[in-house]
């Protein structure tokens, strides 16, 4: 496993106007293929593998950070010789191991797992769970953390109990003090 490698966007900015000064013909050849990019994934389903589009948000040889730098994934290497140029195309293939996401990403299977863990933790704190193990909302639009009781002020994990009406709230009181 390689290191990624990370182009800033001035220097890329740079050498693009280097490379169209020296070669004239070669902006025009960048425009026509920037013109034939698909536009949407029915557009690339049945085109050429791997991808030569490393501008797609979907490429998995070049990722863009937030602050517009290029960062290739796989330096050293061909598009020709990457496991898979698509994440669309790998989402389409279903379960992976942790071994074989490592493998297409450039990752080792530990970092991987740990990418997983961030990730399910994310949604898992986004989302809280009925009494029939369907999924909901709170009204922040996420599950709440610890709160303090109204009474005696120690920190509790926030359950949900039937009021006098039968509808289901948050308690804001602790077992204690309930």
């Amino acid at each position: 496993m390689v290191g990624q490698r990370t182009v800033r966007p001035k220097q890329l900015k740079r050498q693009a106007e280097a490379e169209y000064e020296a070669d004239p013909a070669l902006r025009l050849e960048a425009q026509e293929v920037e013109s034939a990019r698909p536009r949407s994934r029915a557009d690339c389903e049945q085109g050429f593998r791997p991808c030569p589009f490393v501008s797609c948000s979907h490429h998995l040889a070049v990722e863009v950070t937030k602050r517009g730098a290029l960062v290739w994934n796989f330096p050293g290497r061909e598009l020709e010789d990457l496991p898979a140029s698509c994440a669309l195309d790998v989402a389409e293939q279903g379960g992976a191991t942790l071994e074989e996401v490592g493998r297409v990403l450039n990752l080792s299977r530990e970092r991987v797992r740990q990418v997983e863990f961030r990730a399910l933790k994310e949604l898992r704190r986004g989302i809280g769970v009925e009494e029939g193990g369907a999924p909901t909302l709170s009204a922040a639009g996420r599950m709440p953390g610890m709160w303090r009781c109204r009474r005696c002020g120690t920190r509790f994990a926030p359950t949900r109990e039937a009021s006098r009406r039968g509808k289901l709230s948050w308690s804001r009181l602790c077992s204690r003090c309930r």
